[in-house]
């Protein structure tokens, strides 16, 4: 065993998964979506994971993390890109999401060419950064935990 696995410290194993922490949609894509502004507040606030980075960061400091930084509801980075491959986009609800948490619509539709825009800027870099950060700590500890963060309200 390499000298620099052997003296890794344990927050060299750990990558924290933050998906669903951001409310955020960026104003040029407000147009996407079709409820009004308190509808879509009120979904943001049912579907966010809120807090989960600072409870997460705050039990495991020091450790990488890979936080999304636009809300899942203009794109889960939590979901197959394919939605073939995605069980939930049957139900409206793959990584580009049509339908609210009560089932009705939540967003134009969007083009082909649309949604890759989405994915190429937002889905592929988040996962590019996520197996940057386990390729890292498999290098320096020979091992990787992924914890997936989330936060569940009381209902």
């Amino acid at each position: 065993m390499s000298e620099r696995i052997m003296h890794s410290s344990i927050n060299d194993r750990i990558v924290l998964h933050i998906p669903h922490n951001s409310p955020r949609i960026p104003e040029e894509y407000r147009h996407h979506f079709v409820l009004n502004d308190d509808e879509l507040d009120k979904e943001l606030l049912k579907v966010t994971d809120h807090y989960t980075e600072q409870l997460f960061s705050g039990l495991f400091k020091d450790c990488n993390k890979v936080v999304a930084n636009v809300s899942r509801l203009l794109v889960d980075v939590e979901r197959f890109s394919d939605d073939t491959q995605e069980p939930m986009a049957r139900m409206g609800v793959g990584c580009i999401y049509q339908l609210s948490s009560n089932g009705k619509s939540l967003r134009t539709k969007i083009s082909d060419t649309e949604r890759q825009n989405l994915l190429d800027r937002y889905y592929y870099p988040h996962h590019n950064s996520l197996t940057e950060k386990v390729t890292k700590s498999m290098k320096a500890s020979g091992k990787c935990l992924i914890i997936d963060c989330h936060s569940f309200p009381y209902v």
